[in-house]
Order: C-alpha cells, then structure tokens, then sequence
C-alpha cells in the first residue's frame, strides 16, 4: 500500500522537450514526474525497476514509434495493468478510436496553455480519474 505522503508516478514519453516543458509543469505539484524521451530510454526505467502508476506517451514522436511502445509495454506481464494515456498534438478521431480500442486509459489532445486555468484543471482531473483518485 502506498504511504499517504508517496506521490503517485507518472512517466512522461515525448522525444520533442517543448511538448513535455508544460504537462511535467501542470502536473509536477501533484505527481512524481520521470521524463523519457524514446522507446529506449522508457525501457531503461522500467528494467531498472522504476514503475509508472501512468505512462503518458506522445502519439506523435519523430520516430512514429507511440504504437509500437504502448504494444510492447502492454505485451510485458509486469507492466500490462499500467494504465497509458496518450498525449496528441492533434485530434484524429482514428487514432483516438485505435487508442481506446487498443486499451489506452485516455486520450488527451494538447496543446496546453498555461494561461487557461480550466485546461489545466481538466488536465489533472483527467490523470485523478485515471488513477482513481477521490
């Protein structure tokens, strides 16, 4: 059981660092945040032990490996009950219809303003929602 001090943690997978500068910051306050910014190095933090209570993985890396990464982490047994959210730099409803019929937790479009507090908002009840927080 976690300690009631223990921030829940939550991986953040985007190869463009502009793209994570303002989740990481929305959500910093609340979650422990790890950053990763390839398929490579998210692998690196899981084999090393580190385990996500949520992966947000970007739909759109450079490399158009997002699919590939939410099948190979839903394929390994000790990671399959992670929930994964996917970030979206747009909002394609097929992609947002695959992610859901894949299994993916959410499917959040970006991009997020820092001026708009309801976004912000939205944001975080989101990722409670996801990791059942009352």
């Amino acid at each position: 059981m976690r300690k009631k001090a223990e921030r829940q943690k939550i991986l953040l997978v985007d190869d463009n660092e502009m793209e994570f500068i303002l989740p990481k910051e929305i959500l910093n306050d609340r979650y422990e945040i790890t950053i990763a910014r390839s398929d490579t190095e998210i692998l690196k933090h899981l084999y090393r032990g580190f385990v996500p209570d949520l992966i947000l993985l970007a739909l759109m890396l450079s490399s158009n490996e997002s699919w590939k990464i939410f099948r190979r982490i839903k394929a390994l047994n000790f990671l399959h009950h992670i929930p994964i959210a996917f970030l979206s730099r747009g909002h394609e409803s097929d992609d947002e219809k695959y992610a859901y019929g894949k299994g993916a937790a959410d499917f959040i479009a970006q991009p997020f303003y820092k001026d708009h507090l309801k976004k912000r908002n939205n944001l975080k009840k989101r990722i409670d929602a996801i990791l059942n927080i009352a």
